[in-house]
């Protein structure tokens, strides 16, 4: 599971660890995400998948002067995990007793966890989808079901619930500033974005077969910023701030 992270940037700093010169010139990235699930076994009989693990606790300040060419400056995440898919299930034999199968049901996706990030110096960036500083909390997509086939009766599994998301916040200080010159270059993006469901999976059979559901969507969760700095972007389509809590869409029912 995950846990907490925390990181101080003070004067200097490169790719996350301080260094001794002027300042950073490559990109910082605070990943804490939880862990996917397993997929379930293919076998003979029910096999879920296992559910993703929630999102840590990603928090981290900036003191330091950044600049990048083709990455974000800051990207901080603790995006639940997906979940594992079901598991296949087949009984391929022509004689009686002919028996119901149900394909493993899709995990569900892990909740997103929190990220804060503080900015009080500098951002430079450059190129497209460059972004001055990112954070996701979002959830994990539920796995898919799995499907099941035989010549009795067949149930497809029921696709995974996504993830609920966490919580993602930006604040700037007085005095810093964000630049980004490239195109689909957001300066502050705080997402915070429900998963998606899973699909159904596939039930065929000669005697009776039934698709599985679909997983429901997750929640969008908190998202927002607190800018008190400049945000200045340049590039075609680059929001100079991206506040987004969506919930995740609902996976299909499949058809037998």
């Amino acid at each position: 599971m995950a846990g907490r992270l925390g990181l101080l940037l003070g004067a200097t700093a490169l790719a996350g660890f301080p260094v001794y010169c002027g300042s950073a010139h490559a990109q910082v990235v605070i990943n804490h995400d939880g862990a996917p699930g397993d997929d379930g076994a293919s076998a003979f009989g029910d096999s879920d998948g296992d559910n993703g693990d929630p999102g840590g606790n990603s928090t981290f300040t900036n003191n330091a002067p950044i600049s990048t060419a083709g990455t974000a400056a800051f990207v901080g995440s603790a995006k639940g995990g997906n979940g594992g898919d079901g598991g296949t299930v087949i009984h391929a034999t022509a004689l009686p007793p002919f028996v119901e199968l149900e394909g493993g049901d899709g995990g569900d996706g892990g909740a997103g966890g929190v990220v804060d990030i503080t900015n009080t110096a500098v951002l430079q960036t450059s190129g497209g989808s460059a972004g001055g500083i990112i954070a996701n909390a979002s959830g994990g997509n539920g796995g898919d079901g799995g499907w099941a086939a035989s010549l009795g009766l067949s149930d497809g599994g029921v696709g995974g619930r996504g993830g609920n998301g966490g919580t993602a916040t930006v604040t700037t200080a007085a005095g810093s500033n964000i630049t980004t010159t490239g195109d689909l270059a957001n300066g502050m993006s705080a997402i915070s974005d429900g998963g998606n469901g899973g699909d159904g999976g596939f039930g065929g059979a000669i005697g009776s077969g039934d698709g599985g559901d679909g997983g429901a969507g997750g929640y969008g969760g908190p998202a927002s910023v607190d800018n008190a700095g400049t945000v200045l972007t340049q590039g075609a389509f680059s929001k100079g701030i991206l506040v987004r809590s969506a919930g995740g869409v609902g996976g299909t029912h499949e058809n037998a």
